[in-house]
């Protein structure tokens, strides 16, 4: 063992098998002294040799509480999983609270799943380890990213090709990267179309209105059609227009994003926007290998189409 383990054993005031445990990923390390060794690692400026331990990857997420079961972050953080292991790599699931015990060298990339703006900037504290964002693009790291924007105009295509033009818009927050793409997608789609825009048909969650209350106030402005934002948003705002007496599609047409769990099966099952996570996670991973191999590729962002998938929520609007 080499002189700086035993020096990092000593300081943490834990054996120099201990320390070997951590950096190698093994289990029955408690989490606190996981943590102790990793800082002291850091104060030491101490280096794992990569010839010691496989491939590893940190996933940051916003939260453990932000998973939800059947939600947008666990869609996307599964299809990243399923393609890091096929690849034989390990990887740890990261909350943006802990960054500070992402420790130099022990990570050989970094996928970002952060989406709030300000949680994504602490990302900048990170040195030395490659970066990969998701759906949240900065210009200094490698990005992978939907096309928000585009998920929109082709939604608000689809409707006005079946004769609607009060076409509502419900997303959840306006804070995140995408959710302002999207409404930016609206406007110009609407424009292009030569539909007025009324603010009365826009609406978002916030922390001073609950997602009922945003829905009440479209349907009060009588749209003949709504864009749900979001794949955790589908089955709170379909609830929602049950309790409003808003039967889908012969009262009120409905695009919302494809979640692979509950799109298919609402009745009547939902016109979505696929983001295509299968080819987010691919391509994601497909860079993370490169990193890992240390080959020398651009900083270009990948930025993947959307996909309309046709069901039974739209109806012809005459």
């Amino acid at each position: 063992m080499s002189n700086s383990i035993k020096e990092i054993a000593r300081v943490a005031g834990v054996s120099s098998s201990t320390v070997s445990r951590v950096f190698n990923k093994k289990p029955y390390v408690k989490e606190e002294i996981r943590k102790k060794v990793i800082e002291v690692a850091k104060k030491l400026n101490y280096s794992p040799k990569q010839t010691a331990r496989r491939i590893n990857v940190g996933i940051l997420v916003e939260g453990i509480e932000e998973i939800n079961i059947r939600g947008y972050e666990s869609m996307l953080l599964t299809t990243v999983a399923k393609y890091i292991l096929k690849n034989n790599f390990t990887f740890e699931i990261i909350p943006v609270s802990e960054i500070d015990f992402i420790y130099k060298n022990f990570y050989d990339a970094i996928i970002s799943l952060l989406y709030w703006q300000e949680t994504a900037e602490r990302i900048k504290e990170l040195k030395d380890t490659p970066i990969i964002t998701v759906n949240n693009p900065n210009p200094d790291y490698y990005n992978v990213y939907s096309d928000h924007k585009e998920g929109i105009e082709i939604a608000v295509e689809y409707l006005v090709s079946k004769g609607h033009k009060r076409i509502g818009f419900f997303r959840r927050t306006g804070k995140s990267w995408g959710a302002k793409e999207r409404l930016k997608g609206y406007l110009e789609a609407i424009k292009k179309h030569k539909i007025e825009y009324d603010e009365r048909l826009v609406e978002e969650e916030d922390k001073n209105q609950s997602t009922l209350k945003a829905i009440a106030k479209i349907c009060k402005n009588n749209p003949s059609s709504l864009i749900i934002c979001g794949e955790d948003a589908v089955m709170e705002v379909v609830h929602y227009l049950y309790l409003l007496n808003k039967k889908i599609p012969d009262d009120i047409s409905i695009i919302s994003f494809e979640n692979i769990y509950i799109s298919q099966f609402l009745t009547p099952s939902h016109t979505t926007i696929s983001q295509n996570f299968e080819e987010i996670g691919k391509n994601v991973v497909e860079i993370a290998k490169k990193l890992t191999k240390r080959e020398k590729i651009k900083k270009e962002d990948i930025v993947i189409k959307n996909i309309l998938i046709e069901r039974e929520s739209v109806k012809e609007f005459t």
